[in-house]
């Protein structure tokens, strides 16, 4: 194994296939207010997930934030403190 890398079993991603939510979006019930933030030099997810997700969500209130040098993991400090902002706003916002 190279380091970097990680072994995954065809056996992990068939027993989460059941879970999977992107195609079902419009089946779920959402009435709470919803942040997605997402680093645009993701390389394990692409961006396109979460602009389809944002897009697509059934609720009233989602908001999207893409982080420009933003990596998969937004582990940066300042990644950190825009995390910890979007959740304390997001807390104030639905407790008044």
């Amino acid at each position: 194994m190279n380091a970097g890398q990680i072994m995954v079993k065809l056996q992990f991603f068939e027993a989460a296939t059941p879970f999977l939510l992107l195609d079902k979006l419009q089946q779920l019930q959402v009435s709470c207010p919803v942040r997605i933030m997402h680093g645009v030099q993701d390389d394990t997810v692409p961006v396109a997930t979460s602009q389809q997700l944002f897009e697509q969500l059934p609720a009233s209130d989602v908001a999207l934030t893409l982080v420009r040098d933003g990596d998969h993991r937004l582990s940066r400090q300042h990644d950190v403190q825009l995390l910890l902002s979007t959740v304390s706003d997001l807390v104030h916002h639905v407790t008044g």
